[in-house]
């Protein structure tokens, strides 16, 4: 490999295997979000770190391998890879699983570890692909380097197209598509036969990406709400759409009526006919039939969500989370509402709703009254200068996996302190928030919301916050009414007489006298103290911290065992994933670090140990820092961009270009390797501290601004540490390879094993001390490194003496 042309089709082979990985990987979190939970989704990522860092230390306990001829061995891989992928999707698609029933169904465990070690086997095969030439070809470490990287960045932009049109599996099979493109670059210097060989396996996965949405059938979990159409009424959806964040199924509602918090009153067996758009299986969007007098309507009369309706019957409505429309007819029916903003992040729902079911309901999103956006909610308040009567939220969740539920848990921004701050700022002066969430006993989400509404109203620096809240009851929901003044007394007696007449409970009211939990939780003078005492964590969420729907902490989880294991449900089981998943990527690691360690002990003498480990130390805090810092600005940088999957692709497809650029720079680097990284990894900290102070700051200045515009500024803000994160693994791989060239696989799998654990740790610190304590902590690891490179040099430096 002397000349620069014989060491490019291995480079764009690792191009197309990263980029191949990328498009794999982020696919599954799709399909896990739909089958499963998005709380597994979150697991890919351990699976994919896992399967990198294991293919290193394999590499590093069988060297052997390194011996092979570098182009047989590297079309070996993929080829696998790529079998290996359509494998792993023919297997998971026969398997059951059910994290809600692993209590009363032991055999579900054994089905998650056959999912877990499945999916493993394709992230092993990439990550041997990859490490493989790194360590054949250190010498172009810089080049190789860069092209991972950048392969891995265009795999997040091109999914974005990949998902919509061929499905989540299409995606798969267009990854397995990819690798074997990889192949056939590896195979530059091979024989005409073996091109011919593997151009026809690349034909043969043209029909599997374009028709693989028909052929394989992914089970869905008993547990969620579309096994009951698909399993038990054996229905098929009318219509299925696929998008980055999200699939929509839609069933013609053939039994029961969607009304959250129905009052008893409404004695009719009246109801519209309905159309249920399933989001990732579970979450119900709804479109209702818009028939001209149709008195089955009457019943949105006794939904609690109505009331406002009633206290403000010409009002200009913002509605955040439009989904099928149900809100938008409810404030036409009960009010006489001339002006509704409708304001809905999944264009996808939107065109459902006005493409396929515009004369079932009604053309509702194309009445003249009612102007739809297709934005998320507090982006579109940021750019909107308009102020309302009413803005309402109602159950606006998902239940989805976020960010292409690669990495995050339950992280939602329309929940926390700042966003009430700016729903209430974009009220008129008499104008009420209404916000509706789950009641359940005791109290988790509606006490949770009503302590963020408190505190956002302290910070306006009201006096009396408990005065310009009321919360009202009705069957499962709560609704919180929230004003920047004081509700008076008559607008108390409304309400008060409204509910009596609709059979709903008045949880809390200024001036009346309520002997429950929610009157505490008001007239507790120390919000802090009540915070600590609670069973649960309902301390105000925040825009650093931004966990509504995590009520579980360290204090908490375990209760489950004094209620006999019996309860697993979408409050405690993320928590308990992410401990399991902790656990698990602890002692693996362990095991796939200590062992190899004493192995090379024996092979090598005592002596290599000391370097040995601190070797392994400077890439594993590479992984750990780099992965911190990777999951944590992606959550941020949803503000500014306004969109789960908008930040996933600009964050990790910037901060993977920009450090590929960075990893081609360091190709000169050939004298004093040490220093410079003492020096490179310096200026990196520095940087890393500039943001920890002022990048919340910065991303607010500029949420006004047009998205196009806002995409620019993340890719400015985004380019100097991206640039500067690339640096260090390919100078540490130079730096290790003048010492001992058969610790670079090592370092590859320690890299990747940290990397595990910081995907993890890095939600756990987020939902506990906020994103900029985890921001801190990756500085701390880029500060050991420091320290690892300054022992390594003296060890070397003490051996040669």
């Amino acid at each position: 490999m002397t000349k620069n042309f014989k060491s490019m089709p291995f480079f764009w082979g690792i191009f197309f295997v990263s980029l191949a990985t990328l498009v794999f990987e982020i696919a599954l979190t799709r399909i896990f979000s739909v089958t499963m939970w998005y709380h597994f989704a979150f697991m890919v990522i351990s699976m994919a770190l896992l399967g990198f860092g294991g293919s290193g230390i394999f590499l590093m306990l069988f060297p052997q391998i390194l011996n092979r001829d570098i182009r047989r061995m590297s079309v070996l891989f993929a080829v696998l890879l790529s079998v290996s992928i359509v494998g792993s999707i023919v297997i998971i698609s026969h398997i059951a699983l059910d994290p809600f029933q692993m209590i009363q169904v032991p055999s579900q465990w054994f089905l998650l570890f056959a999912v877990y070690g499945v999916l493993t086997v394709p992230f092993f095969l990439s990550g041997l692909s990859t490490v493989f030439l790194l360590s054949k070809m250190s010498e172009w470490v810089s080049g190789l380097y860069f092209a991972s990287l950048i392969g891995s960045a265009v795999g997040c932009f091109l999914v974005i197209g990949l998902i919509p049109v061929f499905s989540n599996v299409g995606a798969v099979m267009a990854s397995a598509f990819f690798v074997l493109i990889a192949a056939l670059c590896f195979n530059h210097a091979g024989s005409f036969r073996s091109c011919i060989w593997i151009a026809g396996l690349i034909i043969l996965m043209c029909p599997l990406v374009l028709y693989s949405k028909n052929l394989f059938s992914f089970k869905i979990a008993q547990s969620k709400g579309m096994a009951d159409e698909l399993y038990k009424k054996g229905l098929k959806p009318v219509l299925s759409r696929w998008n980055t964040f999200s699939q929509l199924d839609v069933f013609n509602a053939t039994d029961g009526a969607y009304a959250p918090g129905l009052s008893r009153k409404y004695s009719s067996e009246l109801f519209p006919e309905q159309v249920w758009i399933y989001i990732d299986a579970d979450a119900i969007a709804t479109i209702m039939a818009l028939k001209k007098d149709d008195p089955a309507l009457n019943f949105y009369e006794y939904l609690p969500t109505s009331l406002v309706y009633k206290l403000r019957p010409e009002a200009k409505v913002c509605i955040i989370g439009a989904g099928g429309g149900f809100d938008v007819l409810a404030a036409l029916k009960i009010g006489q509402i001339q002006n509704i903003t409708a304001v809905e992040i999944n264009s996808d729902t939107s065109r459902i709703v006005r493409e396929h079911f515009g004369d079932f309901s009604g053309h509702l999103f194309d009445l003249p009254n009612v102007k739809l956006i297709n934005m998320e909610g507090r982006s579109f308040l940021h750019s909107s200068k308009e102020r309302f009567d009413i803005m309402q939220l109602t159950l606006v969740d998902t239940w989805a996996a976020a960010s292409l539920g690669a990495y995050s848990l339950t992280e939602n921004y329309l929940y926390t302190q700042e966003a009430f701050l700016q729903y209430l700022n974009h009220l008129n002066d008499n104008g009420i928030l209404v916000v509706t969430r789950w009641l359940t006993f005791p109290p988790k989400e509606s006490l949770k919301v009503a302590g963020i509404a408190f505190s956002a109203l302290e910070e306006m620096k009201i006096p009396h916050p408990e005065s310009n809240m009321v919360l009202i009851g009705s069957e499962n929901v709560a609704v919180l009414f929230i004003k920047k003044t004081e509700f008076q007394s008559s607008e108390v007696a409304q309400i008060r007489q409204l509910c009596e007449q609709l059979g709903f409970s008045i949880l809390y009211a200024p001036g009346l006298q309520q002997d429950n939990i929610f009157s505490q939780f008001f007239q507790q003078n120390d919000k802090e103290m009540f915070y600590y005492a609670y069973p649960f964590d309902i301390n105000p969420s925040t825009d650093d911290r931004p966990f509504y729907f995590q009520y579980n902490t360290w204090k908490n989880i375990f209760n489950l065992r004094r209620n006999g294991l019996s309860q697993l449900d979408r409050d405690n089981i993320g928590y308990l994933v992410l401990l399991s998943t902790l656990f698990q990527a602890v002692v693996l690691t362990l095991i796939l670090i200590f062992w190899p360690m004493k192995l090379i002990q024996k092979r090598q003498g005592k002596s290599a140990t000391p370097i040995v480990g601190a070797c392994l130390l400077y890439f594993g805090c590479l992984g750990m820092g780099f992965m911190l810092i990777e999951v944590i600005l992606i959550q941020k940088f949803i503000l500014l961009l306004g969109h789960p999957v908008y930040s996933l692709s600009i964050v990790l497809s910037s901060l993977l270009g920009f450090a590929g650029l960075g990893s081609l720079s360091t190709a000169k680097i050939h004298q004093d390797i040490s220093e410079q990284l003492k020096r490179i990894i310096g200026v990196l900290v520095g940087v890393l501290f500039v943001y920890i102070f002022l990048l919340s700051k910065i991303l607010y200045v500029f949420l006004p601004w047009s998205l196009p515009a806002r995409f620019g500024v993340a890719l400015v803000l985004l380019a100097p540490l991206g640039f500067l994160l690339g640096m260090p693994f390919p100078l540490g791989v130079k730096f290790i390879n003048r010492i001992e060239a058969k610790l670079i696989p090592g370092g590859w799998g320690v890299n990747g094993c940290f990397s595990v654990m910081a995907s993890i740790v890095s939600v756990i610190m987020a939902m506990n001390f906020g994103f900029m304590a985890v921001l801190e902590l990756a500085a701390v690891c880029y500060l050991v490194a420091i320290l690892a490179i300054d022992s390594i040099g003296r060890k070397v430096r003490d051996v040669k003496g």
